[in-house]
């Protein structure tokens, strides 16, 4: 009967051994399916609890890459040579916290501001995390940052079809950075469309 249990518990331990889960990184585009779902102030605790649906997300809608559709990718949220970085400053985040801090709401009126003056333009939200915790949960965050941006010129004024949000999670931070490079990797890229 020993013999028999320590056979069965072996068999189980390799089993498992071969059917051990992989994660790898997604593509850029991958975020949330409803950015909209994730009303956000704080990021949460130790992450890793929260579901993450990783539907594929693109800029121009989730049906920009249907031919069916001609019309989804008129919106243009995907077109790199309409995308211009660099004009509206990026928003920057405490660790593990997706509330826009004080000290960078200024930048968010002054993303406001420009939006006002060219109401032709739009603003695609990029939200970022720094290397640590899961790329499911930095997803999430990154898409909390990015909505948090968006509810915050929502209430300013802005009208939710010149707003798109999409999280690149930590697909572009500096692993094992510094301090320094981990509070520059916690931001909202302001990314104007023209």
């Amino acid at each position: 009967m020993k013999s028999r249990f320590i056979l069965v518990a072996l068999s189980l331990c390799v089993a498992l051994a071969f059917t051990g889960c992989k994660t790898r990184k997604p593509s850029p585009d991958m975020t949330k399916a409803d950015p909209a779902s994730l009303v956000g102030g704080s990021g949460g605790g130790s992450g890793g609890s929260e579901t993450l649906d990783t539907t594929t997300f693109t800029p121009g809608g989730p049906d920009a890459n249907d031919p069916n559709n001609p019309g989804a990718r008129s919106a243009g949220w995907d077109d790199v040579s309409r995308q211009q970085r660099g004009v509206l400053q990026s928003i920057y985040f405490d660790y593990d916290q997706s509330g826009v801090r004080p000290s960078e709401r200024e930048k968010v009126q002054k993303a406001f501001e420009y939006l006002t003056a060219n109401p032709t333009d739009k603003l695609l939200l990029e939200g970022h995390c720094d290397w640590r915790g899961t790329t499911e949960y930095n997803l999430s965050l990154g898409d909390r940052r990015a909505v948090s941006v968006r509810q915050f010129l929502e209430q300013l004024g802005i009208a939710p079809d010149r707003l798109q949000t999409l999280s690149k999670g930590d697909l572009e931070a500096k692993v094992n950075g510094s301090d320094s490079d981990m509070t520059e990797d916690r931001r909202v890229e302001l990314i104007v469309v023209k």
